[in-house]
């Protein structure tokens, strides 16, 4: 009987877990797309200023791609979804490139080496900002993986969008950049 009650504890709160990470995401995307629709009718938000190094080196300042349409991406190498839409990025961003288009990949809290072994087993190419310390993703209140968000080229937030985004939804949110609402 006692084998039989941590069983059921266990499945409990396995069950509870899986419950609010998938249920807070849903509820989080919900809040985000009333809050977004809220800042387009009521007010401009600008995308707060970063700057980050890449994994060639590289130094990149949000505010230096003023007049690009911009994609930040908000991932790590154990987040199951952020894997799963890196090939959909990279066909966007193949795509889009040569129009004043700019894919960021952040990689939050982890360590350059794991992010370049990540990036040449998945064989990406478009820049992979590092935010080791996290500082980044927290300026920005990220608390999902993967979150995107939108810049335009005046350096306002267009729209964004928690979770796992498919090519579909990418092309959604580019389409946000024509919108002159």
């Amino acid at each position: 009987m006692k084998k039989f009650n941590k069983v059921k504890v266990l499945i409990s709160i396995i069950t509870v877990i899986f419950l609010i990470f998938t249920g807070c995401s849903k509820i989080q995307e919900d809040q985000q797309e009333e809050q977004q629709q809220d800042q387009t009718e009521n007010e401009v938000i600008y995308a707060q200023d970063f700057e980050l190094e890449t994994l060639e080196g590289e130094t990149i300042k949000l505010s230096d791609l003023k007049g690009k349409k911009v994609f930040i991406n908000f991932w790590a190498t154990w987040c199951t979804y952020c894997e799963k839409e890196m090939p959909d990025f990279q066909k966007f961003y193949d795509k889009y490139k040569d129009e004043g288009f700019i894919l960021l990949g952040v990689d939050v809290g982890e360590s350059k080496s794991k992010v370049q072994k990540f990036v040449d087993d998945i064989n990406i190419d478009f820049p992979i900002l590092l935010d080791t310390d996290s500082q980044t993703a927290r300026n920005y209140g990220i608390r999902s993986f993967p979150t995107t968000i939108a810049v335009n080229e005046e350096g306002i937030v267009v729209v964004a969008k928690i979770g796992m985004i498919t090519y579909e939804d990418m092309e959604s949110m580019y389409s946000r950049f024509e919108d002159k609402n």
